[in-house]
């Protein structure tokens, strides 16, 4: 995601991943570096559920383990060039609501 307002989009975020391929399954672990806040690990899982369709469930440490960000959603190729995807966010921090997400992304192809 690109912009150039990161009171609407948020600061930039630096991190590392790992991911390993499994029979039908992708795995991934990961490290995230927060500026201004405490740093946070998260984990992943994702693969194929049918002719252009992608599943994917993750969970993302936060505040140094004192809440948890869960989600579960896919992404679907429309074409080379669009992609549908939406997931639903389960929070575990007082005072914040369950989110459903749906966007159009356009891929950029770099080479």
């Amino acid at each position: 995601n690109l912009s150039f307002s990161s009171a609407r989009a948020g600061d930039d975020v630096q991190y590392v991943v790992a991911s390993q391929r499994f029979a039908k399954a992708n795995g991934h672990l990961g490290y995230m570096f927060v500026s201004g806040t405490k740093d946070n690990l998260f984990a992943g899982v994702d693969g194929p559920a049918g002719r252009g369709l992608t599943w994917r469930v993750d969970f993302n440490n936060v505040n140094d383990t004192d809440n948890l960000l869960s989600s579960v959603g896919f992404i679907y190729s429309i074409s080379r060039t669009w992609l549908l995807e939406g997931w639903y966010s389960i929070p575990k921090a007082n005072g914040v609501e369950d989110t459903l997400t749906l966007k159009l992304d356009y891929v950029v192809r770099l080479r």
